[in-house]
């Protein structure tokens, strides 16, 4: 999906982007390859090829299109980083932030599920992100993300949060 994608590029929101593959411009390569696109001028043509050149030298750096893609086009990252996508959920006790105690973190990584204990093995977690480049939340950003920044100060979160 990430290659299939134009909304990273400035200006570009997802109407141009449609555009663009209603004229058969489904792929960077295939933008790449043209020399005229309908409503676009030839110099802006060349620059957003330059920035497509740009994307491909990146396209194993999710740092590169977390802030470049929209918040919620982030979802076009997780098939190319499948591999290193993990999915959170906490669970915690207390009546309201900040008093709140994180209880358990469950971390799936597409094969295995690991569960992380308060009393048991619950500061061994932060080890386990290691390698993880998406991780991807129900609400996280809302709730699980800033809980769990309180609860692990120095924690280093993935480049991309979904």
């Amino acid at each position: 999906m990430v290659k299939r994608t134009f909304v990273h590029l400035p200006g570009i929101g997802l109407r141009t982007e449609a555009h663009f593959w209603r004229q058969g411009l489904t792929t960077w390569e295939d933008f790449l390859t043209v020399r005229r696109i309908s409503g676009l001028g030839s110099e802006r043509l060349t620059w957003l090829q330059g920035l497509l050149q740009d994307s491909l030298q990146h396209l194993d750096s999710p740092d590169y299109f977390a802030y470049r893609l929209p918040p919620s086009q982030l979802w076009r990252l997780f098939h190319h980083f499948r591999s290193r996508t993990a999915y959170l959920d906490i669970e915690t006790t207390g009546a309201q932030w900040p008093d709140l105690t994180v209880t358990v973190v469950g971390l799936y990584d597409g094969q295995d599920m690991r569960q992380f204990v308060l009393g048991r093995n619950l500061l061994e977690f932060p080890e386990a992100l290691q390698g993880v480049d998406v991780l991807v939340t129900f609400n996280g950003s809302q709730f699980d993300l800033p809980v769990l920044r309180a609860a692990f100060p120095d924690l280093p979160f993935p480049p991309v949060l979904i």
